[in-house]
C-alpha cells in the first residue's frame, strides 16, 4: 500500500507562499532545489485577530522575505548579530506617535504634561541656530558672540493646537520664524515621552504655525521701513541695513535665508519635494534679483554673509534638483557667477569640492535614469560606454581628492564643526554618485522596500509569487553588452562606496547641547550621551543613507547565500585577497562588516526620527532588519 506523508507541522515561508508541500527540513528540498532561501516562522493561525496595522506588517515581512530569482539569499543565524538588530521587536513601533518602543510600554498621560521647545529672546534663538543648524547647514556668518549652553523654554500645553500667545517670544523676521519652525521639532531633553502621538502632533502644529508666519512675512520684508534705532553703514552703493540677528548679516538677506530654511523644512519635516523645490527656486531667483551672484570680495562688511547665503542657496537648489530629477535653474559653472566661495578659518575649504560633488551626482542621476529606461535611445547610443567611463573616472578622482584634503582640526564650536561635517557630507555625496552609477548594473534595481524612496523600486510593483523580474531577458542582454563594467565589478564598487557612506554618518558630529570649549563627549553614536530622540543632524542626506542601506543589504544576501551553499566562488569578487583555505573566514568577516555598516546607517537614521520626513524611510529600514532576523 502506498504510504502518504502527512503534512509537516511547520512549513517554510516560501513553500507557504506558493502553496507547495514542504518536507519541514532546513533547508527543505523545494528550497534547496530551487536555490531559494528557506525560512521558518511559527504559524499564527487560530490566535486573536489583529487589526489592519498588523496585517500590513505581516504582508510586508512576507514580501520582503520572499527571495527573488536573481538575488537568492541564505538562512539567517541570529546569534552573534549586533544588538541593535537583535533587539528589534516589531515594525509597528516605528509609527510617528510611538517610535522605537513597544506600543504598550508608554503609559497614558495628561495633556498638561506636554511640552515644546521655545526661546525667550532673539539671542537664545540665534545661539540655538549655532547648536542645531550651523554645524550641518551654515547659512550665517561665524558667531558674533561666544556660544553658550542651549537655553530653551519648556512650554507646557493644554492642547496640541498651536497658539502663539502661549509662547514667551514671537519672532518678527522671516528668518527667525523659519528657524523657529525647525527648532520646535527638536524634543526637549527632559521630555519623558518625546515620541508619543500627542507630543509629535504638538510639535508639528507649532512648526506649521511658524512656517506659515515666515512665508507670510517674506514678500514684504525687504520693503518694510527700517526701525529708527537700527544701525546702518554707508557704502558706495548706499546704506546697508543690518539684521538684529547678526551684526554682519545684511537685513536684505533674511528673506532669502528664510526661504532656504523653509526649503529644508519641507524636505526634512514634511518630505514634500515639490514645495522644497519651490522654496529653493524662489530663494535663488530672489538672490539673483539682488545680484548676490556677483558679490565683490572687496565689498565692505558683507562679503562673507553674501557668499554663504548665495552658495547655500545654490546647494539647496542643486540638492532639490537631484531629489526631483530635474535641472537647476542656474548651473554651478554659469559664467555670470563671480561670488567667491565661503571661507572657514582654520580648515581647508570644502566648498569647491562640494560644488563639484553635487554637480557630478546630478549628472550621474540623469545618466542612471536614462540607463534604467528600457526604451531609452541613449541606452543604445555608441557614446554610452564613454559617458559611463568618464563619469566613473571623474567620481574616482573626486573621491581621492576628498580623502586627501579632509578637515582634521580638533578645535570646537559651530564654525569648526561646520567644515568638518561639510567635508564628510561631500564624501557621502561623491560615493552616493558612484553607487548611483553602478547600482543598476550590480543589482538591476531589484526591489527591497515596500514603498518608493529615493528612486529605489518598490516591492509593490513586482509580483513575488511568480518568476517575473523587473528587467526582461532582452533588456538584460543589452545591459551586459553596453555597460563597461561587469556585474561583479559594479557590485565591488557599490560595496566600497556604501561602507564609506556608513562610516560618514557614524562619525558625523552630533549637536553639542551643553556647549563648552572642551571636546564633545558624544561624537560617536554608540554610547552617545545626547538626549534620546535629539536629532544628530538635519537629515537632508537621508537618501544617501537609504541608497547605501539598499546596496549593503543586497550584498549581505549574496554573501550569506554563498556561505550557505558552500559556493564561495560566487562572492570572491567581494572578498579582500581571499586565499584557499581561509575564504570562509574572509566571507564571515565581510558579513560582520556589512552588518556593522547596516547597523550604523539604521542607528543614524533612527536618531533623526523627530523629523517626520524620515519616519517612512526608517520604518522601511527597520522592516527589512526585522525580516532578516526571522
Amino acid at each position: 500500500m502506498l504510504s502518504i506523508k502527512a503534512p509537516v507541522k511547520l512549513a517554510c515561508l516560501p513553500c507557504r507562499a506558493i502553496k507547495t508541500r514542504c518536507d519541514g527540513q532546513n533547508p527543505c528540498t523545494n528550497c534547496y532545489n530551487n536555490r531559494r532561501e528557506c525560512r521558518y516562522r511559527p504559524s499564527r493561525r487560530g490566535g486573536a485577530r489583529k487589526g489592519n496595522a498588523f496585517k500590513t506588517r505581516k504582508r510586508a515581512i512576507a514580501e520582503i522575505n520572499t527571495p527573488s530569482p536573481s538575488v537568492p539569499s541564505g538562512p539567517v543565524e541570529t546569534q552573534g548579530l549586533p544588538y541593535a538588530f537583535a533587539s528589534i521587536q516589531n515594525v509597528r513601533g516605528l509609527s510617528a506617535g510611538d517610535l522605537a518602543s513597544d506600543e504598550n510600554s508608554i503609559p497614558a498621560f495628561q495633556l498638561g504634561s506636554l511640552t515644546i521647545r521655545a526661546y525667550g529672546c532673539e539671542a537664545d534663538l540665534v545661539n540655538a541656530y549655532y547648536v542645531f543648524i550651523h554645524p550641518y547647514f551654515p547659512v550665517l556668518p561665524p558667531p558674533a558672540v561666544a556660544q553658550y549652553e542651549d537655553r530653551p523654554f519648556a512650554i507646557s500645553l493644554r492642547t496640541v493646537q498651536a497658539d502663539h500667545e502661549s509662547l514667551p517670544y514671537w519672532p518678527t523676521s522671516p528668518f527667525a520664524l523659519a528657524l523657529s519652525a525647525i527648532l520646535v521639532l527638536f524634543p526637549l531633553p527632559e521630555d519623558p515621552h518625546p515620541m508619543s502621538e500627542a507630543a509629535v502632533n504638538a510639535r508639528q502644529s507649532y512648526a506649521e504655525l511658524y512656517a506659515h508666519a515666515a512665508m507670510s512675512s517674506i514678500e514684504n520684508w525687504i520693503d518694510l521701513p527700517e526701525p529708527a534705532t537700527h544701525l546702518t553703514s554707508r557704502t558706495v552703493e548706499g546704506p546697508t541695513r543690518w539684521s538684529s540677528l547678526h551684526p554682519d548679516l545684511p537685513r536684505k538677506l533674511e528673506s532669502i535665508l528664510a526661504l532656504v530654511l523653509l526649503g529644508m523644512y519641507e524636505l526634512c519635516q514634511r518630505g514634500n519635494l515639490s514645495k522644497m523645490r519651490a522654496r529653493a527656486n524662489q530663494a535663488l531667483t530672489t538672490a539673483v534679483d539682488l545680484s548676490m551672484h556677483t558679490a565683490d570680495l572687496d565689498e565692505s562688511g558683507c562679503s562673507d554673509a553674501q557668499s554663504r547665503a548665495w552658495w547655500m542657496t545654490m546647494f539647496l537648489s542643486y540638492h532639490s534638483s537631484i531629489l526631483n530629477n530635474s535641472c537647476p535653474i542656474i548651473l554651478i559653472d554659469d559664467p555670470r557667477i563671480s561670488t567667491p566661495y565661503p571661507v572657514f578659518r582654520g580648515c581647508l575649504e570644502p566648498w569647491p569640492l562640494l560644488a563639484k560633488a553635487q554637480d557630478t551626482l546630478l549628472r550621474t542621476s540623469n545618466l542612471a535614469k536614462e540607463l534604467e529606461k528600457e526604451d531609452s535611445k541613449s541606452s543604445r547610443s555608441p557614446t554610452l560606454l564613454d559617458r559611463i567611463r568618464e563619469l566613473d573616472s571623474l567620481i574616482s578622482s573626486l573621491a581621492a581628492e576628498s580623502d586627501r584634503y579632509r578637515c582634521v582640526t580638533n578645535r570646537q564650536g559651530a564654525e569648526c564643526f561646520a567644515p568638518r561635517n561639510l567635508w564628510a557630507i561631500t564624501s557621502a555625496i561623491i560615493h552616493s554618485a558612484r553607487i548611483r552609477l553602478h547600482r543598476f548594473r550590480a543589482f538591476l534595481d531589484h526591489p527591497l522596500f515596500l514603498g518608493e524612496h529615493c528612486g529605489l523600486t518598490s516591492i509593490n510593483r513586482i509580483d513575488f509569487l511568480n518568476t517575473s523580474h523587473p528587467v526582461s531577458p532582452s533588456r538584460l542582454t543589452k545591459i551586459n553588452s553596453t555597460f563597461p563594467f561587469t556585474e561583479q565589478e559594479s557590485a565591488a564598487i557599490c560595496l566600497k562606496s556604501s561602507l564609506t557612506v556608513s562610516r560618514v554618518f557614524r562619525h558625523l558630529t552630533p549637536p553639542n547641547l551643553y556647549y563648552t570649549d572642551a571636546p564633545s563627549d558624544n561624537e560617536a553614536l554608540p554610547g552617545s550621551s545626547a538626549p534620546r530622540f535629539c536629532p544628530r543632524s538635519l537629515p537632508y542626506m537621508a537618501c544617501c543613507q537609504m541608497q547605501s542601506f539598499y546596496a549593503l543589504t543586497m550584498l549581505l544576501r549574496r554573501v550569506r547565500t554563498s556561505l550557505s551553499s558552500g559556493d564561495l566562488q560566487a562572492c570572491y569578487h567581494l572578498l579582500s585577497q581571499p586565499e584557499p583555505g581561509t575564504e570562509v573566514q574572509d566571507a564571515e568577516r565581510l558579513v560582520e562588516e556589512l552588518w556593522h555598516g547596516l547597523e550604523s546607517l539604521s542607528a543614524s537614521m533612527k536618531a533623526d526620527v523627530a523629523f517626520e520626513g524620515v519616519i517612512g524611510m526608517v520604518r522601511e529600514i527597520e522592516g527589512v532588519c526585522f525580516a532578516t532576523l526571522l
